[in-house]
């Protein structure tokens, strides 16, 4: 997965594009993992959950637009940290 940063010619805002490559999307069986997070980040609408602007497909990749927010995406910020047991739970619960 690559995620850069992409402007806007429209409206000149920045925009984090990820970029997710079918064949490792399909091998790591994350298929089903992906629809969902496109499907639910396109219904939802809250100020503490980023805005999916759009998504569309080469013959390659997926490609999904997204408000940029720096510092990255929590789920991998959390997996990075290596804090688990009831410690990372703790931690977990207080972030959300």
């Amino acid at each position: 997965m690559d995620v850069p940063l992409v402007r806007s010619k429209h409206n000149l805002r920045f925009y984090a594009m990820k970029v997710l490559s079918k064949d490792k999307i399909v091998k790591t069986k994350q298929v089903e993992h992906t629809n969902n997070e496109q499907q639910m980040l396109g219904a939802v609408q809250h100020p503490f959950i980023i805005n999916l602007w759009g998504t569309f497909q080469d013959s390659a990749n997926l490609y999904m637009v997204m408000d940029f927010v720096p510092g990255g995406e929590l789920f991998t910020l959390l997996r990075r940290s290596n804090v688990s047991g009831h410690r990372g739970a703790n931690f977990r619960s207080m972030l959300i």
